[in-house]
């Protein structure tokens, strides 16, 4: 069982660093065909230079010809994604991973490979999303509305194909989706945008999708919490005026991600407090 969770952190790791390298790529013009290189000597790079993790660990985190340093965020793009994949491999083999297709999935069969498969690209492009909006403060809508295209297509199917599932469940996973891009979408009108975009909006409420009823009122404390945390260090600490900008789609993410791994056990003492 133990190579089978370090083959799924390699592949998971293989995918943030390509992630992470495109999201550099697009957020400075650039296209995403052509080999890696280093950014401040331009060489290309080499196949023993791009082995995710080891390869940063093994170069002290410099390139291996100029010595520039490299940014901590190639490694660390790989490292939390490829925790992500282990992490999803865990719940999903443990049967533990809660979500509101199980039961569609069940009916298809081989449910923990499907949902692995699933949740796994679901969280490397939502990684994408966060990075692209830290880097230009820019959501790509079209990745967030091919999700939630996805899930209410997915929603349909378990309507259509599982009579026996109460109606009423799917319908609250999507009525809580809505309300939740309403109100994104209200505090993005009453900030002209500065506070929340309409992108971040959309990027809720595709995730929400994904999340079994009410866990997705748990992504949005989470992503407000820890995105109130943030803003006040940076006030506190950096310098950052009231009028800076700071891209909320990471805290979506991160929201979705505590939500599904540790929604079902925290929200009987979260909820309480609200």
């Amino acid at each position: 069982m133990t190579f089978f969770y370090i083959v799924v952190f390699f592949v998971g790791a293989s995918l943030g660093s390509f992630v992470n390298a495109t999201a550099m790529r697009l957020a400075v013009g650039e296209g995403i065909n052509g080999r890696s290189y280093c950014r401040t000597c331009r060489r290309t790079l080499r196949w023993f230079e791009l082995i995710p993790v080891f390869s940063y660990l093994a170069q002290m985190g410099s390139c291996r010809r100029c010595k520039a340093r490299l940014s901590p965020r190639y490694v660390l793009a790989e490292v939390l994604l490829g925790l992500y994949a282990i992490s999803l491999f865990f719940y999903v083999s443990n049967g533990i991973l809660v979500t509101p297709l199980d039961s569609l999935f069940l009916r298809l069969g081989f449910l923990p490979y499907l949902l692995f498969t699933l949740y796994f690209l679901i969280g490397a492009a939502l990684f994408f999303v966060a990075l692209h909006d830290l880097d230009t403060k820019l959501v790509i809508v079209a990745l967030p509305r091919t999700i939630a295209a996805l899930g209410v297509t997915l929603l349909i199917l378990q309507i259509l194909f599982l009579p026996q599932i109460p109606r009423i469940e799917v319908y609250k996973i999507v009525l809580l989706s809505l309300l939740i891009l309403a109100g994104f979408w209200l505090v993005s009108l009453a900030t002209r945008g500065r506070g929340l975009g309409w992108g971040d909006a959309e990027v809720a409420f595709a995730v929400s999708l994904f999340l079994p009823f009410p866990l997705a009122i748990l992504m949005v404390l989470f992503s407000f919490w820890s995105g109130a945390l943030v803003a006040v260090s940076l006030l506190l600490f950096s310098g950052a005026g009231l009028k800076t900008q700071v891209p909320f789609a990471p805290f979506i993410v991160f929201g979705f991600f505590a939500a599904l791994f540790g929604g079902n056990y925290l929200l009987p003492h979260i909820l309480p407090l609200v």
